[in-house]
């Protein structure tokens, strides 16, 4: 990868404060970044891993020690298998499969996406979808990514 590639892709992180380093550009359903790398959109964190450590071998997914899926610093990710994917996750109480205090797992504000960088409450989610502004619009007003709101405005998110 070359150095202004690289360059780009740091500017859409914030690295600011001593925890995760969020991917603060377009995000797919599920949170995590989404950077253009050799005309292919790919997941934000697998190319932090590629800079820092080179290609990802087959097989192998890029994990997050932090559970944050906007998080790209390098010391937060870790390469395992789908099965250590699922460990991980059953380890750490995120199956969905399992109850999380009493109930299903959380979701909105109550979910980790959410604690992790997502700064769309329920309210306001309901608020974008009756919005007659763009999605632009509405995007620079609350600071967020317009793929956010576009997924916000289908029902993709924020059901």
């Amino acid at each position: 990868m070359n150095a202004n590639k690289i360059r780009l892709f740091w500017l859409k992180v914030d690295q600011s404060g001593d925890g995760c380093w969020n991917w603060v550009a377009a995000i797919n359903h599920a949170g995590y970044g989404l950077f253009s790398f050799e005309k292919k959109s790919r997941l934000a964190h697998r190319i932090s891993w590629m800079i820092y450590h080179g290609e990802i071998p087959d097989g192998l997914h890029v994990l997050h020690k932090c559970d944050n899926p906007s998080c790209v610093r390098p010391s937060h990710l870790w390469l395992g298998r789908p099965e250590d994917n699922m460990k991980d996750m059953r380890i750490k109480g995120r199956s969905a499969s399992q109850k999380y205090r009493g109930n299903h797992l959380p979701s909105g504000e109550k979910h980790h996406f959410y604690k992790s960088g997502h700064k769309i409450t329920r309210e306001q989610a309901m608020e974008i979808r009756k919005s007659p502004l763009t999605r632009k619009e509405i995007s620079s007003h609350y600071g967020v990514d317009v793929s956010l709101i576009s997924m916000i405005k289908s029902g993709k998110i924020w059901k």
